[in-house]
C-alpha cells in the first residue's frame, strides 16, 4: 500500500480526536451534573422569591390557628372538612395569596423547606418534610384553589437549564477538534 503523508497526518488527527473524545466522556457526567444543580438552585431561588416577595392578593387574615388549651384562643373556626378548630389573634396582618398566586408566607415554615436532593445525574427540587401541606398548596385541594410554586418556577428555568446544559457538554466535546483542519 503506497503511504501518504496527508493520510499519516489525518489518522493521527483522528486518534488524537478519538482520546480526547474518550476523555470527553468522562467530564461530561460531572459537567451536566454542575448544571443541573446550577439550575436546580435558581429553580429553588424562584420559588423563594415568589413565595416570599411574589404579588399577594387573598384574604387578609386577623388570626390564625391556636393549639386546644391555648390562653389566647378567641374564638373557634369553621374547616373546610366541617371540624372547628380554634383561633388567636395575630400579632400582625396576614395578607395570603389568592389562587394561582404562590404561597404567602406566614411563618416561613414552607420557606426553609424547599431544599435540592441530587443523586448521580439527577437533580430534585422540591419541599422536604418541613413543610407536609406543600403538596395542597401546589396542586389544591376540594377545599381549596391550588397556589402553585414548584411548577412556575420549573417552566421559568427549564429552557435556560436544558441550554446551559448542552453549552457545558459542547464546550467538552469540541477541544478534540480545536486546532484540527475543518
Amino acid at each position: 500500500m503506497i503511504e501518504s503523508k496527508a493520510l499519516n497526518k489525518l489518522n493521527k488527527d483522528l486518534n488524537e480526536i478519538g482520546e480526547g473524545l474518550v476523555n470527553a466522556s468522562i467530564e461530561i457526567p460531572n459537567k451536566i451534573v454542575d448544571r443541573l444543580i446550577s439550575g436546580a438552585e435558581d429553580i429553588r431561588g424562584t420559588m423563594i422569591k415568589e413565595i416570599a416577595q411574589g404579588k399577594k392578593t387573598g384574604g387578609i387574615y386577623l388570626w390564625e390557628a391556636a393549639e386546644e388549651g391555648d390562653e389566647n384562643i378567641i374564638g373557634f373556626v369553621k374547616g373546610g372538612t366541617g371540624k372547628a378548630f380554634p383561633v388567636k389573634k395575630r400579632d400582625k396582618p396576614h395578607q395570603a395569596s389568592a389562587p394561582g398566586e404562590a404561597p404567602a408566607t406566614d411563618h416561613g415554615e414552607l420557606l426553609r423547606s424547599i431544599a435540592i436532593d441530587q443523586r448521580d445525574m439527577e437533580i430534585e427540587v422540591g419541599v422536604d418534610a418541613g413543610a407536609p401541606y406543600a403538596e395542597w398548596l401546589e396542586e389544591g385541594t376540594a377545599f381549596m384553589e391550588a397556589r402553585p410554586f414548584l411548577e412556575p418556577a420549573v417552566i421559568k428555568h427549564e429552557k435556560e437549564i436544558v441550554d446551559d446544559i448542552g453549552e457545558g457538554v459542547f464546550e467538552i466535546v469540541k477541544k478534540p477538534f480545536e486546532g484540527k483542519p475543518k
